[in-house]
């Protein structure tokens, strides 16, 4: 009630609400304003992770999901959670390839997008630097 009610607010589903990441993918679907954060569970289920994005892309789309966010206080942990999730995306987008869910042509643009569009649109630097 509060997401169909505050349409102005985005709301963000920080680790994409792990472990409800099929309520999150519903919550998307219903609302536009709902953005998923996949966050810190490529460390915690990698595999969960990649199948949601996978699930996640061809259910809702994908404008609603940012990809990474790293919660650590540490450089070298962030590094290596960041390869952790690029290898899933890789993985993920390769799936989808196979499965004839994209085709080849919309494989940059869908990088693109999950990468840094969608964190450059939820969260817009007030300088306009990029």
């Amino acid at each position: 009630p509060v997401m169909a009610a505050l349409t102005d607010n985005r709301f963000i589903l920080l680790h994409a609400g792990y472990p409800f990441l099929h309520e999150t993918i519903g919550l998307c679907q219903s609302y536009p304003h709902v953005v998923a954060d996949l966050g810190w569970i490529w460390q915690i289920d990698p595999v969960a992770s990649e199948q949601f994005v996978r699930q996640f892309v061809t259910a809702c789309g994908p404008k609603q999901l940012l990809l990474f966010g790293g919660d650590t206080g540490f450089a070298e942990t962030s590094f290596a959670y960041s390869l952790v999730a690029r290898l899933g995306l890789a993985s993920a987008v390769t799936r989808l390839l196979a499965d004839g869910l994209i085709e080849s042509a919309d494989v940059t643009p869908l990088l693109d997008r999950l990468m840094t569009e969608n964190a450059r649109e939820c969260f817009p630097l007030l300088d306009g630097a990029t």
